[in-house]
């Protein structure tokens, strides 16, 4: 990540002006960051390009679209973000063709099932040439099955008419897999089934270079932090309105180099040097619920809002649609409450609201503000503060940025979802798309649409195994883990839903040895058996495979931090002793 550095205590600040009428001069654009920090890789990767070899590019924010080729609305992966020498990049994934499963009824035969669905299809598209259907068979994740269902794989041109024609599937009762009804998300089924990494290094084959692995080894993001200053003549407490006259963006002379004599020309060099930057994150503290209100409100006001998103985007919009699409509230699932984020998204730019981030690392605190959280990081209040200590806490800001937002895509990178599903989305959806992606993966097919008949009960305690007493001398089992026990139980007894057995006669005619489990739920007697794996690949399930997979993922990443250990205790005493 580049961010600039504070070397002395030298005031260079110079003075800059915008009048609408001359473009806006003295700011630093990306590529003069690229250029100070090059290093010669520029040179590198202009002969890579020309020669057609290898590139690596760093993804920060993904979006579906579609796009009229050859007069043919077509779905496109758009993937922005970064290559080896900082410079930003925008790459269009194509060729893919949305889809979705039709479950085949087993009471109806295939060639009448087929044309009551091309019916329904074409009745919602128009035609028979905006889709395509193919028979296919594969496994249901659900429940333990040794034949094949029959499937309908239907293909469309666009997520758009994939969206209308599944809904319309669904509404006639019939099932399906492969769905979702979030047409917004759609990336991450492609991300899945084609195994693309969206949050770390893309390449697209192996290559062994020190100039390149020097490179790699850190990250290229450009990070824009900032910050607004209102001002109200009104002085009734609070924070100013931005629909009032009275409520104005203060013009302070001791931080602002741009002297732009007007709201309307402050807002319009504001997007401009949005425009020179290029960002690939932007965060702020409180800003989704204060600053881009504020900005965005204010500039709809003073009709300047389309201007401004069509110089800070890449893609231009209309009014309508970028207040409809663009400023669209945001909810994160934060602890055990929800956090309301409301930002103007702007396309290949990640926004970030480190409030509710510091509100997940102090999850036990009861208060929460910038102040609060500055007193428990031992760090002063909002005050005058000499340069020494400033450089110091600010040198300590980005080392804990760089980390937390290095953690995020860490942790979405093995699941395949990007940094804005990092931040605005629990760790379930994580979950969710890692189970997902890895199902496909192994011919399981399966629907992610939520059902809509939930049971109401709770269960009364966690299902106990019996022990069975006596020394076990051929796979003795040792407990030295007991946070990973529920785990560990999962792999064990093969608790995954494409290994269990509902009912009993299936369970004698499957001809596997079984685990028994039975419980109690809404008083009624649960009765199901699990296949045993006896250690066997190919006889685990979806759930061990999965756990076994990450275990070793942890056992990696612990074998690489061992080294770390006492340099990173030495260096943090260091630290605090300077």
């Amino acid at each position: 990540m580049y961010t600039s550095t504070i070397s002395d205590q030298t005031d260079r600040r110079t003075l800059t002006h915008y009048d609408d009428t001359d473009p806006l001069a003295g700011i630093p654009s990306r590529n003069d960051i690229v250029a100070e920090y090059d290093n010669g890789m520029t040179t590198i990767l202009q002969q890579f390009l020309s020669n057609k070899q290898t590139v690596h590019f760093m993804p920060t924010a993904v979006s579906d679209e579609a796009e009229y080729i050859n007069g043919v609305s077509t779905y496109i992966l758009r993937v922005s973000g970064c290559l080896i020498n900082e410079q930003k990049a925008i790459v269009n994934v194509m060729d893919i063709k949305p889809f979705f499963d039709v479950v085949v009824p087993e009471e109806i035969p295939l060639s009448m099932f087929k044309t009551k669905l091309v019916k329904i299809l074409s009745n919602i598209l128009g035609s028979t040439s905006k889709f395509g259907i193919e028979t296919i068979s594969a496994f249901l994740l659900q429940g333990y099955h040794t034949k094949k269902k029959l499937y309908i794989h239907v293909r469309t041109w666009n997520h758009f008419d994939r969206h209308k024609v599944l809904k319309a599937v669904r509404e006639v009762g019939i099932s399906t897999a492969s769905d979702d009804l979030n047409p917004t998300y759609y990336y991450r089924k492609v991300a899945c089934e084609e195994r693309l990494p969206l949050s770390s290094w893309a390449v697209l084959n192996d290559y062994n270079n020190p100039l390149f692995s020097l490179a790699l080894s850190r990250d290229h993001t450009l990070i824009l932090t900032w910050d607004i200053e209102t001002y109200s003549s009104r002085r009734m407490g609070g924070a100013p309105n931005a629909n009032f006259e009275e409520n104005v963006i203060a013009l302070d002379p001791q931080l602002i180099t741009v002297i732009c004599g007007s709201q309307t020309n402050l807002l319009k060099a504001f997007a401009l040097c949005w425009k020179f930057l290029a960002s690939d994150i932007h965060i702020g503290f409180n800003d989704s619920q204060y600053d881009w209100r504020f900005i965005v409100e204010k500039a709809k006001k003073l009709g300047v809002l389309e201007w401004m998103f069509n110089h800070m985007s890449f893609k231009p919009s209309s009014l309508e649609k970028i207040t409809k699409w663009q400023y669209q509230y945001n909810m994160i699932k934060v602890n055990d409450g929800n956090f309301y984020l409301k930002h103007l998204k702007i396309p290949g730019c990640v926004a970030i609201d480190v409030w509710p981030c510091f509100m997940g690392l102090y999850s036990k605190f009861k208060k929460s503000s910038l102040a609060y959280y500055l007193r428990e990081c031992n760090l002063d209040n909002k005050v005058d503060l000499p340069i020494h200590r400033i450089n110091k806490y600010y040198e300590m800001a980005l080392k804990e940025t760089n980390v937390i937002t290095a953690e995020q895509m860490q942790v979405v990178s093995i699941s395949f979802l990007s940094l804005y599903d990092a931040h605005y989305f629990a760790g379930g959806m994580k979950v969710c798309n890692l189970l997902g992606a890895s199902a496909w993966q192994r011919g399981l097919l399966t629907s992610t649409i939520s059902c809509e008949q939930t049971e109401s009960g709770s269960f009364l305690g966690a299902y106990v195994f019996p022990p069975i007493k006596g020394l076990e001398n051929k796979c003795p089992v040792t407990g030295l883990d007991f946070a990973s026990l529920y785990p560990s139980l999962i792999m064990t007894y093969n608790l995954s839903p494409d290994k269990i057995i509902l009912s009993r006669e299936r369970a004698k005619q499957s001809g596997k040895k079984l685990h028994e489990i039975s419980f109690k739920f809404n008083n009624q007697d649960c009765l199901e058996w699990s296949i045993q794996h006896n250690n066997i690949s190919e006889e685990k399930g979806l759930y061990a495979n999965v756990l076994e997979y990450l275990s070793s993922k942890r056992n990696e990443m612990k074998k690489c931090l061992v080294p770390l250990k006492e340099k990173g205790k030495h260096e943090s005493d260091n630290w605090f002793n300077g």
